[in-house]
């Protein structure tokens, strides 16, 4: 007899939501592709692994070792990271990412290459033609990997110091021991996560329930 495809309970989450939600079951002796698409309900195989190296990628999913498979091959074992999110990471369209995900870029890698850095400084550093820093976003990205501990305070900032608001009249430099690598650092659900290390930086705002 025919085994039907497995079917989700009732009010389990679909999409993203149900795949994450089996990777982490799947953690504890590891995932396979193969086994990560046999707990799904009429996705397509191509979609699951798409979502799988999306994961991969933006550091929440990592590979730890090899499996025999069908045919004689050999498929990837995988976990998900100690420290990621318990909710589904949101897979972004390109077009959305994309300007953004630039201008971040260009704040990390000015901020590697400053020996030290205000707002302002940041700000300029960073702009290029195609896509201008604000200061506003400049002192948000300070602050988001100051609070976890990515920078050294040279300066504290002044509020309401003349002529100046809030962190602009502070002063940054990069802690060496943080400068791992040309991917920019990324505030994910209250937390900094360092994609060249694969690391979680910095204590959640909120603690997940």
């Amino acid at each position: 007899m025919m085994q039907r495809p497995f079917k989700p309970p009732p009010g389990r989450p679909k999409g993203p939501d149900h795949v994450w939600r089996e990777m982490r079951v799947q953690s504890s002796d590891g995932f396979t592709l193969a086994s990560l698409h046999g707990a799904t309900n009429g996705v397509a195989r191509a979609t699951v692994r798409a979502y799988l190296r999306w994961c991969l990628e933006r550091g929440y999913v990592t590979q730890i070792g090899e499996t025999p498979a069908l045919a004689g091959r050999v498929a990837h074992v995988y976990r998900v990271v100690d420290g990621a999110p318990t909710t589904a990471p949101v897979q972004r369209r390109d077009d959305y990412a994309g300007e953004r995900g630039r201008v971040k870029e260009q704040l990390w890698t000015a901020i590697r290459a400053l020996p030290a850095f205000g707002v302002a400084e940041l700000a300029f550093a960073a702009t290029t033609e195609e896509h201008p820093v604000k200061p506003r976003t400049a002192e948000r990205y300070i602050r988001e990997l100051a609070g976890a501990g990515v920078l050294l305070v040279l300066k504290p900032y002044r509020k309401g110091a003349a002529g100046r608001a809030g962190a602009r009249a502070g002063q940054w430099r990069l802690k060496p021991s943080r400068n791992t690598g040309p991917k920019p650092l990324k505030w994910i659900k209250g937390r900094v996560f360092d994609p060249n290390s694969g690391q979680w930086l910095g204590k959640a705002k909120e603690e997940a329930t």
